[in-house]
This record gives structure tokens, C-alpha cells and sequence, in this order.
């Protein structure tokens, strides 16, 4: 018999069999696998009623108050860190709900709920009848072509019975998981309608989209039958293919009432401004503006509006140049005018970019003249000197161009055209001066007594050095440029100088909420 252990308590020890069972902890992968399951389906379909909702409310809202571009993206930056942050949490409660329980209605309740959710959403977006509320309106132009959303299959009989040729799909099956489903169902259709469809797939982001343009033009050129022309909503690529038919049409395609709504202007965005940076009115049907992003060139350059793009970049920068070529390509294979003037923030030339705005006001309009930056959040020295040349006439010095450049003391600018400062050394001649556009070097002072000892080394960074008396500065200065003062009798002639271009000096009156920058 065993003996009883101190305090008279026996203790028995069951075999382990016999104890209750709990059940094993899930691997942490399987756990992570489950979570990102989770958190795709539950995502997927809340992110699809905060775009079709929120997001939209909030992007109207920003644009019809006239809210700055920064205000906007910050709201939807709200929205989108709402969106991961609500949806993740969802999904962790969902994956530790599902391996906690041991009952399998509740885990397959789990599942079909999340997957429920996303195909509904995803079901949305391949129903297009149920998207009518998002899509545009029906465009017609001229009397053969009309522009709109995707056509069901009602639609598709009736397009038939009203007697036209046929459908020119848009769609293209790189857009996924949608727009391949999209153009099985429209061609099985349009096939059961007894109507041709004619797939021409554009992507909604830029790409060359040759092919597809060559056969609209050849479509648009031929000037017979009657077609149907849409994407999934009806509105940027419909605006592209209606731009490239207005060009190809011998009779001229007219776009009427609707035609225009769908349309992104502009005028419309000038108090929003691109991603790069604002827009600005120059002149009535002139903007200067941003190197659009890929979205912004589909939605406000290659969608009809504009009608020549003047592009201030410089080859000689292999960046830049990867960029004009792009830009060349693009614009060619959409028939729309490209002109490049070479100049930068390192290749500046004042005289350039007012030849650069005197050659865009003479071109049709609406034309917009672009750098890589607008004055903003960001320094953007070329297209500051821009507003200043359009707004003075005269070959523009950049302010932002000028701070810390000199080592002993900073320049003061005097004129839209004139800088003044410290006497250069042998190396800001070349670095300094000549690099921010100046050609013409003042030394205000006895223009007796004879040739400068700087002049050959002014002379081989290609400036020319003028020695000067005070009171004949103000002549010199009154036409070319730009200029930069220095020397003994540079006070006097600064003063003449700030009188005569005070009112040139000032602030310029904003554009649509943008001020335009002034030396």
C-alpha cells in the first residue's frame, strides 16, 4: 500500500489519455495565409464601395469648392489609410475568429461571408448596367459616329435595329480581372444582336495604342456607316477616339451637347493643378503646366482639348530625353503637334524662353507650354521664368535661381532682366552668370579708363564685358539682356534701374487661386 504523503491528502495521477484535449495551435504561416485571404476578399469589397462612394463624394467636393490639389490627395489619402487599416483589422478579427472555434458552420460561415463580399463587388464591376450612375452620357458626333458607356445586350439590339454598322470596342484585356470578361460577354452579344463589333483595345493609361488608332483613322477616313464607340464608362479613351475622328474626318466631325461633358478641361483644374505641380492661365487658351503624368496626359492633353504641346526640356540630359521622346512618340501617334524648345535649369537661356512663350501665342489654342515642375511646393526655375516672360516681354532671370549662387554676397535682382550683385570671380563668369542665361556683364564705372582685367576671362565663358558710366546704364538695359550689374557706380544705376521697372517688379494677379511668381 503506498504511503500517504504529509497531510493526509493522496493524490492520483490519471493516465494522460484520459485528459481533455485541446486543440493544436495553428502554424504561423497558415495563420499569415489566412489573414491575407481574408484581408483581399474584405478589401476588395470594401475598397469597392469607398471608391464608388467616399472617394468620388470627396474629389467632387474638392473640385467644385476650388480646394488646393494638395487638399484633395490628402482626403484621399484619408480614405485609402482607412480603407487598409479597417479592412486589415476586419480580417484579423475574421482569422482569429476562425482558429478559435472548432465548428465548422462558424468557419464556413467566415468564409462565404468575406467571399460573398468581394464577388458581389466583383460582379459589380462586370455588370456595367448596374454602373450606369458612373458612366457618361451618350455622345453623338457628326452623324456616324456615337459616343459611349458599354453596351448591353438590350442595348446592342437596339443599336442594330436603329441601323448602325457597328460597335467600336475600347476594351482592352490587359485591364484585369474585368475587361477580359467584358469583351467575351460583348462579343458573344454582339454576335446574338447580329451586329459587328470591332475590337480596337486602348489602355486606359497611355501607351501608343498604334494599331488601334491606324484603324480608327481608317474608319473615320473611309466616312461610311454608322458606329458605336465606347470604353467601360464613356469617358477618357471615348475622348481620345473622338479627337483622333475629328482629325481623320474629310467632312469634319462636330461634337454637339453632350459631346463636351465628358470632356476634362483645363480651365476646370486650375485650382486642383497636375500631380508635378499648378496650373497656370497665361492668356486666355495658354497654360503652362507640369510634365503631365501618364493619367493626366490621357485625361487632359490627348483627350481633344489641346491643340499643341511646347515642351522646355533639354536633350543633352539623358532623363529628359528619355522623357521627350516619349512625349514625341505619344503625341505623333495622336496627331498631336509637338514642339521641344532645348533649355534647363543647367542649360538656361532667358532669350529661349521668351522665344519659347512668343512662339506658343501664336500657336493655335487651347496650347499649353510645359517644364518638368511648376512653381509650387517645388522650385521650378524654368517655368518661373516663364510666367515672367509672358507677363514683361522681356528675356526672364529666374529668382529662385539666384539664392546662395555668388561667395561674396547674393545678387539682387533689379528688373525682370537684370541681376546685380558682387564683382564674379573667374569661376562664377562661366558657372554662375552663363549658366543662369546672362551673355552681357555691366561693370558700371569710368568707361575711360580702359579694358576690364576680367574681359578674356568673361569673353571665354561667352560673355560679353561692357564697361559702362551710370548714367548710360539705363540705356544699354533697355532692350536684350539679360544683364548683370556690378562695380563702384552700380548704386546709382541700380536706383534708375528699380525705378524704371518698379511696375514690372510687382506680384503678379493670381490665376484661378495660383499666384503667378515675380522676381
Amino acid at each position: 500500500m503506498p504511503a500517504t504523503p504529509r497531510g493526509g491528502r493522496v493524490h492520483e495521477f490519471s493516465d494522460s489519455s484520459d485528459a481533455p484535449q485541446r486543440a493544436k495551435p495553428w502554424p504561423v504561416l497558415r495563420r499569415i495565409a489566412l489573414l491575407l485571404s481574408f484581408w483581399l476578399f474584405i478589401g476588395f469589397a470594401f475598397g469597392t464601395v469607398l471608391l464608388l462612394f467616399p472617394v468620388r463624394w470627396w474629389v467632387n467636393l474638392s473640385r467644385a469648392s476650388g480646394w488646393a490639389h494638395s487638399t484633395e490627395s490628402i482626403g484621399v489619402a484619408v480614405i485609402i489609410l482607412a480603407l487598409v487599416l479597417v479592412s486589415f483589422a476586419l480580417a484579423y478579427r475574421a482569422m482569429l475568429a476562425f482558429v478559435r472555434t472548432d465548428r465548422p458552420l462558424v468557419r464556413a460561415g467566415l468564409v462565404l461571408i468575406t467571399m460573398g463580399a468581394a464577388g458581389m463587388a466583383y460582379g459589380l464591376w462586370v455588370t456595367p448596367s448596374l454602373m450606369k450612375g458612373s458612366m457618361a452620357a451618350e455622345q453623338t458626333a457628326g452623324a456616324h459616329f456615337t459616343f459611349g458607356p458599354f453596351p448591353d445586350a438590350a442595348r446592342l439590339a437596339t443599336l442594330k435595329a436603329e441601323g448602325y454598322t457597328g460597335v467600336i470596342s475600347l476594351l482592352h484585356p490587359a485591364v484585369v480581372p474585368f475587361e477580359p470578361q467584358l469583351i467575351a460577354q460583348e462579343r458573344k452579344e454582339a454576335t446574338a444582336a447580329g451586329i459587328k463589333l470591332i475590337h480596337l483595345p486602348m489602355l486606359p493609361w497611355v501607351s501608343e495604342n498604334t494599331d488601334s488608332l491606324d484603324k480608327l483613322r481608317a474608319i473615320a477616313v473611309a466616312n461610311q456607316g454608322r458606329y458605336y464607340i465606347h470604353c467601360y464608362l464613356g469617358a477618357d479613351r471615348v475622348n481620345v477616339a473622338r479627337r483622333i475622328i475629328e482629325q481623320a474626318s474629310a467632312a469634319g466631325v462636330v461634337i454637339e451637347g453632350a459631346g463636351a461633358a465628358t470632356r476634362r478641361t483645363l480651365e476646370g483644374m486650375l485650382r486642383v493643378g497636375f500631380e508635378r505641380g499648378p496650373i497656370f492661365r497665361l492668356e486666355q487658351g495658354l497654360y503652362l503646366i507640369p510634365y503631365p503624368t501618364d493619367g493626366e496626359f490621357l485625361s487632359y492633353i490627348l483627350n481633344g482639348e489641346v491643340k499643341n504641346v511646347v515642351a522646355l526640356l533639354d536633350s543633352r540630359n539623358a532623363e529628359e530625353k528619355t522623357r521627350i521622346d516619349y512625349e514625341r512618340k505619344l503625341l505623333e501617334s495622336h496627331s498631336l503637334p509637338f514642339h521641344l524648345v532645348e533649355v534647363s535649369d543647367v542649360r538656361y537661356g532667358g532669350r529661349r524662353i521668351l522665344e519659347a512663350v512668343a512662339m506658343a501665342q501664336k500657336l493655335e489654342r487651347p496650347t499649353v507650354i510645359h517644364s518638368f515642375f511648376t512653381p509650387g511646393p517645388r522650385t521650378a526655375s524654368v517655368a518661373e521664368a516663364v510666367l515672367i516672360a509672358q507677363r514683361t516681354g522681356l528675356p526672364p532671370l529666374a529668382p529662385s535661381m539666384w539664392r546662395g549662387a555668388m561667395i561674396n554676397g547674393q545678387p539682387e535682382l533689379i528688373a525682370p532682366h537684370i541681376a546685380s550683385g558682387p564683382a564674379p570671380t573667374a569661376m562664377e563668369f562661366s558657372e554662375v552668370l552663363y549658366a543662369r542665361g546672362v551673355r552681357t556683364a555691366i561693370y558700371v564705372g569710368d568707361a575711360g579708363a580702359g579694358e576690364r582685367p576680367e574681359t578674356v576671362v568673361a569673353e571665354q565663358a561667352g560673355i560679353t564685358l561692357r564697361t559702362v558710366a551710370a548714367a548710360a546704364v539705363l540705356e544699354l538695359v533697355a532692350s536684350g539682356g539679360p544683364y548683370y550689374l556690378y562695380g563702384p557706380g552700380a548704386g546709382p544705376a541700380q536706383t534708375a534701374i528699380l525705378k524704371r521697372y518698379a511696375g514690372l517688379m510687382a506680384p503678379a494677379k493670381p490665376l484661378a487661386g495660383t499666384a503667378s511668381p515675380s522676381p
